[in-house]
């Protein structure tokens, strides 16, 4: 953890389960959830949270959600951003080729409740124009600044292995 004010870095306990890269965070009623990720294979099923006033790790496992995936974006929703996290996309299945080439890419979206540990997959209006074969490997933010409030979602690659350039605007 990184003091802007003291100009300081101090070690934070190891989250749990295996190593992991492409895993994707977010921050929701002042913790920190970790969902997925890689390290041999997509990971899934459950949400780490770090509650960094206690500086303790918890992990709430689930069997009704989304699946296994890295390289996902992860949000707090836009409009309960301090109860409900957004995750789009991701990784299913990587490529033989590792980073040279794309995998197969999940095209949902799911809504996670915090406080009631619940999923629940998101219904897209005309999602066929944005999710047709999926992707990950994007990034994204939550934009408080319109009337409407939406996520941005940009970049990214999908299963042909063809860079995304455009973005997206996903409204609530």
């Amino acid at each position: 953890m990184y003091s802007i004010s003291d100009n300081s870095w101090t070690t934070l306990p190891s989250a749990p389960g295996l190593p992991r890269g492409g895993t994707c965070f977010t921050a929701v009623n002042n913790v920190l959830l970790r969902f997925g990720g890689f390290s041999g294979e997509e990971l899934g099923g459950s949400i780490d949270i770090f509650n960094p006033f206690s500086n303790i790790w918890t992990t709430r496992p689930f069997t009704r959600g989304p699946g296994n995936r890295s390289v996902a974006i992860f949000l707090p929703h836009p409009l309960y951003p301090d109860t409900h996290a957004v995750l789009l996309f991701g990784e299913k299945s990587p490529s033989n080729d590792g980073h040279n080439a794309a995998g197969q890419f999940w095209n949902d979206i799911w809504i996670y409740d915090y406080g009631n540990d619940l999923w629940e997959k998101a219904t897209v209006e005309n999602s066929h124009l944005l999710l047709q074969d999926g992707f990950g490997w994007t990034a994204g933010a939550v934009d408080l600044s319109q009337k409407t409030n939406q996520l941005i979602v940009w970049g990214g690659l999908n299963q042909y292995n063809d860079r995304i350039s455009t973005s997206w605007i996903v409204r609530f």
